[in-house]
């Protein structure tokens, strides 16, 4: 990951590519995230102790297709292929081995009930590192 800050590092020059239609889709990728970070969140608080990993292992495939819709016309420079291979690096590798048959477009992801909006009494965190480990606290967790 440091290797994007690393001038003519491979991460850095794909990220210089591809910063600028990034940016263009700014507003949609921001859109994406806040999707993202409202399911964890919701995922967290609001569902079932053991099933909150289920919830979040969904959300980050939600946000994938996202980020590969909203980058789709920016294929040709890279930037969709760069930030699903930060976004995988950060988030995806420690969801992996715990997502089991919650994986993309998967019946058990189709099949898990819309959990309620969060209340204005309910913990509202802003960081979404903070909102994964929380819900991977949750594994093994009983009801």
């Amino acid at each position: 990951m440091e290797a994007v800050c690393t001038p003519g590092s491979g991460p850095n020059k794909a990220y210089l590519t591809g910063v600028k239609c990034m940016n263009y889709a700014g507003d949609k990728l921001h859109t994406c995230f806040t999707n993202l970070n409202s399911a964890v969140l919701r995922a967290v608080f609001k569902a079932p102790a053991k099933a909150a990993i289920h919830y979040t292992c969904c959300a980050y495939h939600n946000v994938t297709e996202c980020i590969a819709k909203t980058l789709a016309p920016c294929h040709r420079v890279g930037a969709k292929d760069f930030l699903l291979g930060v976004l995988e690096r950060v988030v995806g590798t420690g969801l992996r081995a715990a997502c089991a048959v919650h994986t993309k477009g998967s019946d058990a992801c189709k099949a898990l009930k819309p959990l309620p909006q969060l209340g204005a009494k309910d913990v509202a965190v802003d960081s979404l590192i903070e909102l994964l480990a929380e819900a991977a606290s949750t594994i093994g967790r009983r009801p």
